[in-house]
């Protein structure tokens, strides 16, 4: 179905994607820098985020749901699947709609193998892997910051 929503291209792969998202990208370091809730190892984070960027050069974009993960699955009546919450459908580049990978394959690591698998009609490239790891890392770049209770500052360390 993702692979579906996407075959509407917006572009040919152009600089365009990486000036929307590594300006968005250094924006969750900033937040996370001033965020408070510094982590041990974060500077590696960052620097991997920063070196990866130059992976969002030269990329597609597409119409995408871009939160396409289990949570906004629904099975109708007849077992038809349904998509909902497409409030963030948006243009981005392919494969950054399948970041949602992160949530699925902790409720079902099959899922998610099947999802990539599905999307792909067998295995992911390389370049795919690549692009999602910087993708997650944003994620999680911002997440701190974003999950912070208001007047809370601090530092944390995983692992503890």
């Amino acid at each position: 179905m993702l692979r579906e929503m996407q075959s509407i291209s917006l572009s040919k792969p152009s600089s365009d994607w990486a000036e929307l998202c590594g300006p968005r990208q250094e924006r969750f370091i900033q937040n996370h820098l001033n965020g408070g809730m510094r982590f041990e190892g974060d500077e590696g984070l960052i620097r991997y985020m920063r070196e990866r960027r130059c992976l969002l050069n030269g990329r597609p974009t597409c119409l995408s749901h871009d939160d396409y993960r289990l949570a906004n699955f629904v099975l109708g009546p007849g077992k038809e699947l349904y998509i909902i919450d497409f409030q963030g459908f948006r243009r981005v580049e392919p494969y950054h709609a399948m970041r949602g990978l992160l949530f699925s394959a902790r409720h079902s690591p099959h899922f998610a193998t099947g999802q990539v698998r599905g999307f792909f009609g067998g295995e992911a490239p390389l370049d795919f892997w690549e692009l999602l790891s910087l993708y997650i890392a944003a994620l999680a770049g911002d997440a701190l910051p974003s999950e912070t209770p208001y007047g809370q500052r601090g530092s944390l360390e995983f692992g503890g």
